[in-house]
């Protein structure tokens, strides 16, 4: 099987690149705090505030290019943070409009896909589950409260206090500190929901999978005893050994033989030209004497 993973290689070093970015930046965040704690004892308040600046500037883009980048990619309604330089645009070119990740996903899975045989599909679930594997694992750090403010009284969560620590030092102000905190929740919620999105798409198309395996039997039928098959059933359609789902006789030979087909993997588009055919010869009945044999056997034992 030809796989083409350009979409999920697009995804996945997305997904790779913020993860990292955010699991790592409450240690960056606590590391400039402590410097910015560090110059503000030894330096005048002017170049103090000149170093906040900076060090605000720094750690704001570092984290945020990132973030956007994810949050335009991932969300499916429009970019939630509105800061994108007209430099970083550049690399959304093609993104515009994007649907969900999932949506996104899928298309890719529908293009890798053969047909729609159990087995093709359940083989693709496996590649994708194998070739996704290394995401699945990421682990997000739990560094977040849903909806809290930094500044309320909140213990034991490490990024509120190094955030709570940021306000005290100036390096943010309380405004600054709750938007970023709010910010990186939800990119952090919005990773989350990737796995989910991915897994979705799998698991609805295992279901898909099973459920062909119910409309279609593992076997088929031979291609050199179709014609028998069909003069079988013309037979048993005869006797009224069918009737439909309501308890009414059938009253469609060509649909039952079809349907009978396609649940065995055979394509019967027309079964009337194979038994007009069929009487044409003078083994017509060989089949109907071979089941008169067998049943006979089976009888007697």
């Amino acid at each position: 099987m030809n796989i083409n993973f350009d979409e999920s290689d697009k995804i996945i070093a997305l997904y790779k690149e913020t993860a990292h970015t955010i699991n790592t930046f409450p240690t960056k965040m606590k590391e400039a705090v402590i410097n910015e704690k560090s110059k503000t004892q030894h330096k005048k308040k002017i170049e103090g505030v000149a170093t906040v600046s900076v060090n605000r500037s720094f750690v704001k883009t570092e984290l945020m290019h990132s973030i956007e980048l994810a949050c335009y990619r991932f969300i499916e309604s429009e970019p939630v943070f509105r800061t994108i330089s007209k430099n970083e645009l550049r690399f959304l070119e093609g993104y515009e409009g994007a649907t969900s990740v999932g949506e996104l996903f899928e298309e890719e899975f529908l293009e890798n896909l053969p047909d729609l045989s159990y087995k093709n599909i359940d083989d693709l679930i496996k590649i994708y589950e194998k070739y996704w594997k290394e995401i699945f694992d990421i682990q997000l750090k739990d560094n977040i409260i849903a909806g809290s403010e930094v500044t309320n009284n909140i213990e034991d969560n490490s990024l509120y206090s190094i955030m709570r620590e940021a306000v005290k030092t100036n390096f943010f102000t309380k405004e600054e500190a709750d938007e970023f905190y709010e910010k990186y929740y939800e990119i952090t919620e919005e990773l989350k929901n990737v796995k989910d999105c991915i897994s979705n798409v799998l698991n609805k198309w295992r279901l898909i999978a099973r459920e062909e395996t119910m409309n279609h039997s593992q076997y088929k039928i031979s291609e050199s005893k179709k014609t028998d098959f069909i003069k079988i059933i013309s037979a048993m359609y005869d006797c009224d050994i069918f009737e439909t789902l309501e308890g009414k006789k059938a009253s469609n030979k060509r649909e039952l033989i079809k349907t009978l087909g396609h649940f065995f993997n055979t394509n019967i588009e027309d079964c009337s030209k194979f038994l007009s055919a069929a009487k044409n010869t003078n083994n017509y009945m060989d089949i109907f004497n071979k089941l008169k044999d067998k049943g006979e056997e089976y009888y007697k034992k």
